[in-house]
């Protein structure tokens, strides 16, 4: 007998329950796309209203629903979109995050068409809880286009997607996804509660789009009457992660104005920045380290203290690298921030963020000493 297969059988029995554990606990209804009212046979399905618990977002988009009863140009695996089998099931769905530049200077000016998708969740979302979100996406074979930037929306109402209008997701995949086998994207995030709707797309606006062209042919063009960054989706699941514990303070009377008193972070005024001098973060990323948690709690302490108080959080790079990939970081550095107090039982409506990049350094750029002073994090108290 093989003594290595009561190992494999073990291994084997973890992963399945652990997928099992998963569907089970999903909120997303119908997250592998099966549960339809016919077989499609027609472009922009989902929004005829084909699925049981999918819809297009907006109503006058077009997003495709792929099926195996098909037998022609909406089959699984071969479809007039490409060839691909479904991660679980039998179905799946297909949308078209962006419309490409065009090919040539005959063509229209570019167009800003995007398509999502939504469903109602199961439960709505507990506040202060974090939830983990998988989802997997394949690009089409017949894409001109790769976009990053796909996101998933969580509002407690039904939103409808306007077409050039800006959107700040729970969670965002900032990398162009331009790999035609399925990639499984998965994320966490902190629900403020009661957000009962999801929506999957892309969500910047017309100026902030992340898109790259993989080839100049017009023959998808020629297909499909525009070039387009077209994605299958599949196995879509929210689940249940854990409830945070709010840092709790004691209750301070607001007796004195926060002008007239001197403060942890010193004698604050309106729009005067003060650099959080403690908060670390890994190597390029947005991730807080652990100690930074005690610089925070002050500012946490004082946020408590004066609840007529709110702020800005502003993140800030040294000039190393491109321009685009700064604003980035720095403005998921300011969120990171944003995220720890909103966690902490801050309110939302006191807090805001925003990347700076580069564009306000405190130092040099020449020594190394001088970057190191430049990448930080700042605050600074609104108006009243």
């Amino acid at each position: 007998m093989n003594k290595a297969l009561p190992t494999l059988f073990v291994v084997m029995y973890f992963f399945y329950s652990s997928f099992l554990f998963a569907q089970e606990n999903n909120l997303v209804p119908d997250g592998s796309f099966e549960h339809k009212y016919a077989c499609p046979n027609t472009y922009g399905s989902v929004r005829l209203g084909i699925l049981k618990h999918w819809r297009a977002n907006p109503t006058n988009c077009t997003p495709d629903y792929f099926h195996t009863c098909n037998q022609a140009g909406f089959s699984i695996p071969d479809n007039n979109c490409g060839n691909q089998s479904p991660v679980q099931g039998e179905g799946y769905v297909g949308f078209i995050a962006r419309i490409g530049k065009p090919a040539n200077a005959a063509d229209h000016a570019e167009r800003s068409y995007r398509e999502h998708i939504q469903t109602k969740l199961m439960t709505p979302l507990e506040p202060h809880s974090r939830y983990v979100v998988r989802l997997h996406v394949a690009l089409s074979d017949y894409s001109n286009f790769a976009v990053g930037n796909l996101g998933l929306l969580f509002t407690p109402t039904p939103q409808s997607i306007v077409e050039r209008v800006a959107y700040e997701p729970q969670v965002k995949f900032e990398d162009i996804i331009n790999d035609k086998q399925w990639v499984e994207l998965t994320d966490t995030f902190i629900a403020r509660g009661g957000e009962t709707y999801l929506t999957i797309g892309e969500f910047e606006n017309t100026e902030n789009k992340l898109i790259k062209r993989l080839t100049k042919s017009t023959k998808f063009k020629k297909k499909f009457s525009y070039n387009r960054a077209y994605y299958y989706i599949d196995n879509v699941s929210v689940t249940f992660l854990d409830k945070l514990t709010i840092l709790t303070t004691p209750k301070i009377k607001e007796t004195l104005a926060w002008e007239k008193v001197e403060t942890a972070f010193g004698k604050l005024e309106v729009g005067k920045p003060i650099v959080l001098k403690n908060v670390f973060f890994e190597f390029g990323k947005a991730e807080l380290l652990d100690y930074s948690k005690k610089e925070l709690n002050k500012l946490v302490i004082l946020l408590k203290a004066y609840p007529s108080m709110s702020i800005t959080i502003t993140g800030h790079t040294d000039n190393v690298g491109k321009d685009e990939s700064n604003i980035r970081l720095s403005k998921n550095r300011a969120k990171s921030v944003y995220n720890y107090l909103v966690e902490q039982g801050i309110s939302m409506n006191r807090l805001q963020f925003k990347g700076l990049g580069s564009k306000q350094p405190i130092d040099k750029n020449t020594t190394e000493k001088g970057r190191q002073k430049n990448r930080r994090v700042e605050f600074y108290v609104n108006e009243p």
